[in-house]
């Protein structure tokens, strides 16, 4: 039987082992200033549990030991269901297409396509996914 995290306690893991977030999608690592990553060689990754419908992709998974991460999240707002989350550090985000709210702490939002949020990672956050639409978000979060 497999067992999916979120990227937020995926990302508490990650700073305990002082290792990068990167580090649990790639074997080889090589560290440089510079990564390219063509979109082919992306790696999309599917919640597995019932109550977590949603598919993240890790833009720069071989990206070492650096401050931020950028993911990709797609979610069906038929399937999906978020609790609120909290971690350290920082968080971007950047509506990329569909519609959703989105809670950060007693505040809600409701995001469109170019829409953006920014805002401490240490305040209870997450998507509200609305049913029968689709929303596709990037993600960039400090580590």
């Amino acid at each position: 039987s497999s067992v999916s995290i979120s990227i937020a306690a995926l990302s508490r893991v990650a700073n305990a082992l002082e290792v990068s977030l990167g580090d649990f999608f790639e074997d080889d690592e090589v560290r440089t200033d510079v990564i390219y990553i063509p979109r082919a060689q992306r790696r999309a990754v599917t919640g597995e549990r019932s109550d977590l419908a949603y598919q993240y992709e890790m833009l720069i998974p071989r990206r070492g030991r650096r401050q931020m991460q950028p993911i990709m999240v797609s979610l069906d707002g038929n399937k999906a269901k978020f609790e609120l989350r909290e971690h350290p550090g920082e968080q971007f985000l950047l509506m990329i297409k569909g519609e959703m709210g989105y809670i950060c702490g007693n505040q809600e939002f409701s995001l469109r396509p170019g829409d953006c949020l920014y805002f401490k990672s240490s305040i209870p956050h997450g998507p509200k996914p609305i049913p029968k639409r689709k929303a596709s978000f990037l993600v960039v979060f400090t580590t």
